[in-house]
């Protein structure tokens, strides 16, 4: 009976009444946006629009099932949808039903690699990749994507010119005209509406939600604007097939093929999915279980492949909605499914109307917010070891290609890791090995509390699970503390926690980071926080990032 407990969902056995609201607004809010974005990812994969709607179907309701984040929202992701794209433009498929084929094979390979890996509890593995390295990946894609493209917004029809390896348009007026038409509407939105339905009186949160509304609304206006001036030329998404999706077992003829390819996007799933989840975690207080997550996406892609589409991930930015939108558990995306199949099982013809250019231009306006250059800047002041390898993996990306970006990046991690760590102590780190001492604070004040003392290189392989094993433990004691004044009916004290880096030999750009997250996420939690810098030349390195130091409590010391 405990077994069969153990397999439904914490949220559906302890769900309340009063989330239910907060639950279908963000589900209706999410819905919204999937529509033209998974059709537009679909497209980037060089695949029909309808995959993308495949995709955020049964792939959501498995995770839902399974995975450990309330507010994960599962689906098509730019990264991994442009690395699907390159690898079928490599293997050139000899029609639209062999690329399915294909990229439900990659989807059926990475499933069965990342649920292998759960069994053998690989969830560590995601502290491989440093910060600076994922950023580097995500803004080396981020250019691949937009340059992608620029042959459905500049027009129909090839120049026979390239740029990297992307084929550059003839540019066609029409199509050049509702592509930057649509872009400047997208951009000027971003960058003012938010301000100006404030002065209208909107609440934060009715202004958050229509923003996340004007990209399907654009969509829409574009797509009208084209029927009704009978512009000519323009290329539309074509035929969307209605009906939902039927299920069967993907064909591996050229698995061979496809192995390195299931092999990277594997690890992208889950890294992607990770980071989305722990960012979004921390904000809720809740704890995510890296072998949980990689049980979770391994499945909900095993799924994407039984249902004829490719390989999903949980989306940072659509994840971000579900939360603002008031997301209050998985039901949300429940709530979405439900709505995307409604809309599949009706007439699709209005989709297949949709403008090309119009979901062109909102993929770039996506896309360019996730370059992130400001991770390159802020590394070179801080840790060149960290600019290098952000530096390398971008370019690698995009000069090379996507897998051998990421080996470059993930070699010069590990290389800096073996430098810093050595060979056992990186075993060690990867393995949770704790990298900190926790006591009692000495008796001060009206207050009680706790000293954290971090030892050794606090470097990307540990810090994200040191920080999540510390936070954890603290908010236990923290809990045993509040149950034990009630108990006592005594008002609870503020918890100080000091945390003491004077013991520290290495802080690279990704501990900072994970440092200013954990001391923001306690001192929600009501933690009164303190902190005792390194010595020269870490002290330096934290000066110079400014951000942790500009947060954090004025209880600082030096060593």
């Amino acid at each position: 009976m405990h077994r069969l407990q153990a397999l439904i969902p914490r949220w559906l056995t302890e769900y309340r009444s009063g989330w239910f609201v907060g639950d279908l607004s963000a589900g209706v809010v999410v819905a919204l946006m999937l529509v033209p974005q998974s059709m537009a990812y679909a497209i980037v994969s060089g695949l029909p629009p309808v995959t993308g709607l495949y995709a955020s179907l049964l792939p959501s309701l498995v995770y839902a099932w399974f995975g450990s984040s309330s507010v994960q929202s599962v689906g098509t992701m730019a990264i991994t949808s442009v690395m699907m794209g390159t690898s079928l433009a490599s293997l050139q498929p000899a029609s639209s039903d062999a690329a399915i084929a294909m990229s439900a094979a990659v989807a059926l390979m990475a499933g069965l690699v990342l649920v292998f890996a759960s069994a053998l509890r690989l969830g560590f593995l995601s502290a491989l990749i440093s910060r600076p390295v994922l950023s580097g990946f995500t803004t080396g894609s981020s250019v691949m994507i937009a340059l992608s493209q620029l042959r459905y917004l500049l027009g129909p029809q090839d120049s026979g010119l390239s740029f990297l390896g992307m084929p550059l348009p003839q540019i066609h007026a029409h199509s050049l005209a509702v592509g930057l038409a649509s872009l400047t509407v997208l951009w000027l939105a971003k960058a003012y509406a938010s301000g100006a339905l404030r002065i209208l009186g909107l609440s934060p949160r009715a202004t958050d939600m229509v923003i996340k509304l004007i990209p399907f609304s654009v969509i829409l206006i574009a797509t009208l604007l084209v029927a009704w001036l009978g512009l000519d030329g323009i290329r539309l998404v074509g035929d969307v097939p209605a009906g939902l999706p039927g299920l069967y077992w993907p064909a591996l003829d050229q698995w061979e093929r496809l192995v390195p390819t299931a092999l990277s996007m594997a690890l992208m799933v889950f890294l992607f999915g990770q980071s989305s989840s722990v960012v979004l975690g921390r904000k809720r207080g809740e704890r995510i279980l890296p072998d949980r997550e990689l049980f979770a996406l391994g499945s909900s892609n095993l799924a994407a492949a039984l249902s004829g589409s490719f390989p999903v991930t949980g989306s940072i930015s659509r994840s971000a909605v579900n939360f603002q939108a008031g997301a209050n558990s998985q039901l949300a995306s429940v709530i979405s499914v439900l709505l995307l199949a409604t809309a599949l099982s009706s007439s699709t013809a209005w989709l297949s109307l949709l403008p090309m250019p119009a979901l062109a231009a909102m993929i770039i306006l996506a896309v360019f917010s996730m370059m992130d250059w400001a991770m390159l800047v802020a590394c070179w002041r801080v840790d060149r070891r960290d600019a290098l390898a952000c530096l390398a993996t971008a370019l690698a990306v995009i000069l090379v290609g996507f897998n051998e970006g990421l080996v470059a990046g993930l070699l010069l991690s590990l290389g800096f890791a073996l430098a810093s760590l050595g060979l056992s102590g990186l075993g060690l780190a990867l393995r949770g090995h704790a990298v900190y001492d926790l006591e009692p604070l000495a008796a001060r004040s009206s207050h009680s509390g706790y000293r954290v003392r971090f030892k050794g290189a606090l470097i990307f392989a540990n810090a994200e699970t040191a920080c999540s094993v510390m936070q954890n433990d603290l908010m236990s004691l923290a809990a045993q503390a509040r149950k034990a004044c009630v108990d006592q009916s005594i008002e609870p004290e503020a918890l100080e926690l000091c945390i003491d880096l004077s013991a520290v030999s290495d802080l690279d750009m990704t501990a900072i980071q994970v440092l200013a997250e954990t001391h923001q996420a306690l001192s929600e939690q009501g933690f009164v926080l303190g902190f005792i810098l390194p010595p020269e030349p870490l002290r330096a390195r934290l000066e110079r990032e400014g951000r942790l130091l500009s947060t954090v409590s004025k209880r600082v010391g030096k060593a």
